[in-house]
C-alpha cells in the first residue's frame, strides 16, 4: 500500500510538471507607419528618401524584427507580430547611395491578442557645417546679406 502512495504521488507530481507550459507566451501586433519630414535645408547630399531600415527592440534592447522597406512599396503600413510586452521602433531613412539621411523612433506597448498602432514621423538628421558666401560686385552699391535661423529671426550679421 505504501508503494502504491508513493507511485501516485510521483505520477502526480509528474503530471504538476507536464502541465505547466513553458510556450504560453501570448502575442500581439505592431502597425508602424511611417511619415517624412521635407527637408527644408542646405544639404551637401541627396535628401531624397529611397528605402527605410525599421528596428524593432524589446525592454533588453534585444532585436526583435527588422526590416528595410523601399518608398515605392505598397505595404506601409507594416505589421509585426511580437510577444506582448514595450518595444522601441526606431527608423533609418536612407538615400539611394544608401545614407542615413533621417531617423525617427518611437515605443508601443503590445497587449496579448491585440494591435498596437505606432506612428513614427522621420526627420531630416541634422548637424553642424559651413556655409561660405562670396559676394563679388563692381557696382559701388555694397550688397547686403541677411541670415535668419531655423525659427526665422535674423541673426547679427
Amino acid at each position: 500500500m505504501k508503494k502504491l502512495k508513493v507511485f501516485l504521488f510521483i505520477i502526480l507530481i509528474l503530471s504538476l510538471i507536464l502541465s505547466c507550459n513553458n510556450d504560453s507566451v501570448t502575442w500581439g501586433k505592431i502597425e508602424v507607419t511611417l511619415s517624412n519630414e521635407v527637408s527644408r535645408g542646405i544639404a551637401p547630399t541627396d535628401m531624397s528618401t529611397d528605402n527605410y531600415d525599421v528596428v524593432i527592440l524589446n525592454a533588453t534592447n534585444e532585436t526583435v524584427a527588422s526590416t528595410n522597406i523601399k518608398v515605392s512599396d505598397t505595404s506601409v503600413p507594416l505589421t509585426f507580430s511580437v510577444p506582448a510586452g514595450t518595444y522601441t521602433i526606431s527608423v533609418d531613412a536612407k538615400n539611394k547611395d544608401n545614407e542615413v539621411i533621417g531617423r525617427g523612433e518611437s515605443t508601443a506597448t503590445v497587449t496579448p491578442n491585440s494591435t498596437a498602432n505606432c506612428q513614427i514621423t522621420v526627420r531630416e538628421i541634422t548637424g553642424n557645417g559651413t556655409l561660405s558666401v562670396q559676394i563679388d560686385s563692381d557696382t559701388p552699391n555694397i550688397p547686403v546679406l541677411k541670415i535668419y535661423k531655423a525659427d526665422l529671426s535674423l541673426l547679427d550679421t
